[in-house]
């Protein structure tokens, strides 16, 4: 399918054109025409959003929308990440209003993991990291990657999850996809190792007031580090986490993977379609752009919000003419 805003100029494809593949109409992220002809930036999170539904990868990163709301998991997780990669606390019990506080209840879940890991001085170890370090692979035969390591060391780089379901993360089949696209950001690393805390599940009592529920939160976390940071947690050692080998995973095949949802992408865009998978809608969580879905398309301005774009400086970009 040919853009409709095309014009036959040397130095751009079109006026809404950004240079490294964006396009600066507000209603697009993505140049839909590059994509369809040059070997186009993927992230392991947007091509597990392809599988998922290529309708919701649409959404997401040709139209470049985001739902101004996350689930209470992704707060928790986003919320631990922040605080151990040493970022400032975007949020306190202290900023809550009253009456709001049963709206933050994953915040005072997220404070106890945080007193929990630091009572054991469990973030002592992650001192020694790069925190939230950014990757780029442009290598001939592998689509161009990009990500970001939550930690990453000269041989070795972790993963922090924080979730209600930490057998997820402690299973090689089921991390395959994304510990070997880090794998493939650099040569040198040989094994990685997966931080897995399990996130609170204990519920306000009724009429409980709502800093002694933080307070019991804390003390389950401290008095249960088993529990909650897993089989391998050494309090002697100050150390948890399970160790994943770079011979544990198959890289070639997950190039392969990626290479084949590249090629499903540029044919979605070729036949200008985007199929809904409704039977990812609610499974297994609910989707974040169902809304615009059973809206035949409409974005409430008040649900979501279009993302940031931004010139890249990549030397293997190229130009459309």
């Amino acid at each position: 399918m040919a853009c409709e805003y095309l014009v036959n100029t040397i130095k751009q494809p079109c006026n809404y054109y950004i240079k490294t593949g964006y396009c600066s109409r507000p209603d697009r992220f993505k140049c839909e025409e590059y994509m369809s002809r040059f070997e186009f930036e993927i992230s392991y999170s947007s091509m597990k959003l392809f599988e998922r539904c290529p309708q919701a990868y649409y959404l997401s990163q040709i139209v470049g929308v985001e739902s101004l709301t996350q689930s209470d998991p992704l707060k928790i997780g986003k919320y631990v990440d922040n605080v151990l990669a040493g970022k400032p606390e975007m949020d306190s019990i202290e900023e809550i209003e009253e009456g709001e506080e049963e709206k933050h209840i994953w915040l005072y879940k997220a404070m106890a993991i945080v007193e929990g890991i630091k009572h054991y001085e469990l973030n002592t170890l992650l001192l020694q990291y790069e925190k939230q370090k950014e990757f780029t692979i442009n290598q001939d035969g592998i689509p161009h990657l990009h990500g970001f390591l939550d930690f990453a060391g000269d041989d070795h780089f972790c993963e922090l999850k924080v979730t209600g379901k930490p057998e997820i993360y402690k299973d090689r089949f089921m991390i395959e996809d994304q510990v070997a696209t880090y794998f493939l950001s650099n040569q040198n690393y040989k094994y990685c190792i997966m931080f897995v805390v399990k996130s609170p599940e204990l519920k306000p009592e009724k009429k409980e007031d709502i800093y002694r529920y933080y307070e019991r939160c804390r003390k389950d976390v401290v008095g249960r580090p088993y529990f909650y940071f897993g089989e391998n947690f050494n309090a002697r050692e100050k150390i948890f986490g399970m160790r994943f080998y770079r011979n544990d995973f198959n890289l070639d095949n997950l190039i392969k993977k990626y290479q084949f949802v590249c090629d499903e992408i540029k044919m979605c865009i070729d036949r200008n379609y985007w199929m809904q998978r409704k039977s990812a809608c609610l499974f297994p969580f609910l989707c974040g752009y169902k809304t615009i879905c059973e809206l035949d398309g409409k974005i409430p301005e008040k649900l979501y919000k279009h993302k940031i774009k931004k010139e890249g400086t990549n030397e293997n970009n190229k130009t459309i003419n």
